[in-house]
């Protein structure tokens, strides 16, 4: 019923000769045919962006006629009495405009006649209708249109590619333009002589290939090569190419966040979906092909993820050298299973890792319904949720922009960081350059032991003992002892300072000095604060393995916490 009226406003518009509003009312039907599957109306929509008339409507409502009675053969019943209605409204209506039209309706898929876009070749080579595997057989230039502009070519070449960072703005932000961006690009390859490129996007546009990653990435390439040519051994942008490179946004996209590409790290136990996920999503992503891996095969893969998303291990579960790189994303099926049973959940693997530190973005994937996929998404540390199967390109394009916000998140923390009192870093090891990655580890474990001896009744409100004694906390809680008793915290200082610096721990250090220059209750608090997020630093980069255990207050205003929840904290 909502095609039968879209083609009549589309009747009317052609009687009112208002062509400005064909194209809206025929993105609406091709809406319209894709929602219930009408393919071959779809087709022929698609045929019609071009020019619109009377014989292509007449072919329109003849084809929604034979797709009533496809639909009414396929529900095995009698016939609706809207199929005989359109049948004999599609016949008088041909018969009715038969003097406009001159012909029989053209109601066929495109098909191989000339295109709007034939400008852009020598008279020689008419323009056929696009197919799938004929674009290189095109030439990349046609030197007679790019000749003809002179000066004017480098100015063209910089619209274009103008165009190509319009449409990867787009793409990210997940916006609707991409289809106006399009019909702006084939007008400046036009412009310039772009032979092949306007041939490959007018590809996109009339087999109805939804846009993404991988088809931006095409055009990129396919421009890259247009200037290319343009530049030898023609010449013609040979003169301002450093102009032209200095103007336009670079041709890498910026899909590819890092040049060596995004760290993206996959589990998944059904092999098939592994092999998905590598030859679709991953390229896609533009990620690290050397790093970036769909594991969960074994027992061993699915239990060592963690690890693996946490950069302290390859995808092989072999131990990596610090500097340790998180993955950028992760994409975790929710029922990961060993021989038909399920043992793990997505949603478990996902809280180990943030709380180890992880803070890149974390996808989950399940077949479920759309219920079960709206509670994953209220699952704490989950960016994404995605059904399967999934399409490559709109994932892709979601993770990116996830990923997108998450360094502008990042960035905005440094920032702050850098404008904090305390400039030097939260944490340096350079001191303990050349030793193996166990050794520092070892050294760590000892430095950041922060476990407690079990609480009395009688050290009811006071802090645990810590059992080690070298340790920064301990050394941190006999001199919050001292000052509490007002005694001198001078010698004790030095050595908290001293200890401190050896442990990496450089702001903490500093915090310290301040302390010693001016003792107060923030300043305990303050270095208390340092010092969990030193910890907190370590384990997150793998230079730590003993559990947390937090216990101290990082604010003078909840310092009464520890006292009323002291034996929970020791425990």
């Amino acid at each position: 019923r909502g095609v039968r009226r879209t083609l009549d406003d589309l009747l009317a518009l052609l009687d009112a000769r208002d062509v400005g509003a064909l194209p809206d009312e025929l993105h609406h039907l091709l809406g319209q045919c894709r929602a219930v599957g009408a393919r071959r109306i779809q087709l022929a929509v698609g045929k019609c962006k071009s020019a619109f008339d009377y014989g292509k409507l007449v072919g329109l409502e003849e084809l929604l006629a034979e797709t009533f009675e496809a639909m009414d053969a396929r529900c095995g019943g009698e016939p609706l009495e809207s199929t005989a209605a359109q049948c004999s409204h599609a016949k008088q209506l041909a018969d009715r405009l038969a003097p406009l039209v001159g012909g029989p309706p053209d109601k066929s898929p495109p098909s191989a006649t000339p295109s709007k876009h034939s400008s852009v070749l020598p008279p020689s080579q008419p323009l056929q209708r696009p197919q799938r595997d004929n674009t290189d057989a095109l030439p990349l230039v046609n030197w007679e249109i790019a000749r003809a502009l002179g000066d004017a070519l480098n100015a063209a070449c910089v619209e274009c590619e103008s165009t190509l960072e319009k449409l990867h703005k787009a793409l990210v932000s997940c916006g609707e333009q991409c289809e106006l961006l399009l019909r702006s690009l084939v007008g400046s390859c036009e412009q310039i002589g772009a032979t092949r490129m306007a041939r490959l996007v007018v590809d996109f546009e009339s087999r109805h290939t939804e846009f993404g990653p991988l088809q931006l990435d095409a055009l990129r390439t396919l421009h890259a090569e247009t200037l290319s040519a343009l530049s030898a051994p023609e010449g013609l942008l040979a003169a301002s190419a450093s102009a032209l490179r200095g103007t336009s946004p670079p041709r890498t996209s910026r899909l590819k966040p890092a040049e060596e590409g995004l760290f993206v790290a996959v589990v998944d136990d059904s092999a098939f979906s592994r092999k998905i996920f590598e030859a679709t999503l991953l390229p896609a992503l533009g990620a690290d092909a050397q790093r970036s891996k769909a594991i969960g095969g074994t027992k061993e893969e699915q239990v060592g993820f963690i690890s693996f998303a946490l950069g302290l291990v390859d995808a092989s579960l072999h131990d990596l050298p610090p500097p340790h790189r998180q993955a950028d994303v992760v994409l975790i099926d929710e029922n990961l299973a060993l021989d038909g049973d399920v043992h793990l959940s997505g949603s478990y693997v996902l809280a180990r890792l943030r709380e180890q530190g992880y803070v890149g973005v974390a996808c989950l994937a399940s077949s479920c319904d759309r219920e079960q996929l709206a509670r994953l998404m209220a699952v704490p540390g989950v960016d994404l949720v995605s059904p399967k199967p999934f399409h490559a390109s709109a994932l892709a394009a979601a993770l990116l922009k996830a990923h997108e916000v998450k360094q502008l998140v990042t960035s905005a923390h440094a920032t702050q960081e850098k404008r904090a009192p305390f400039a030097e870093k939260l944490v340096s090891l350079t001191h303990l350059e050349g030793l193996p990655h166990s050794s520092i580890r070892s050294l760590m474990d000892v430095a950041y032991n922060n476990a407690t001896e079990p609480s009395s009744p009688s050290s009811a409100g006071k802090r645990p003992r810590f059992l080690s004694a070298s340790s920064v906390y301990a050394k941190l809680a006999q001199l919050e002892k001292r000052f509490q008793q007002s005694e001198s915290t001078d010698q004790v200082c030095h050595s908290l300072k001293g200890v401190a610096k050896t442990a990496g721990a450089c702001r903490l250090a500093k915090e310290v000095q301040a302390f010693s220059a001016n003792p107060t209750t923030a300043g305990i608090a303050q270095m208390w604060s340092l010092l969990d997020a030193t910890r907190s630093k370590l384990l997150a980069t793998g230079y730590l393995s003993l559990p947390s255990d937090p216990v101290s207050p990082t604010l003078p205003h909840i310092a009464h916490r520890w006292e009323k929840n002291h034996s929970s904290f020791s425990a």
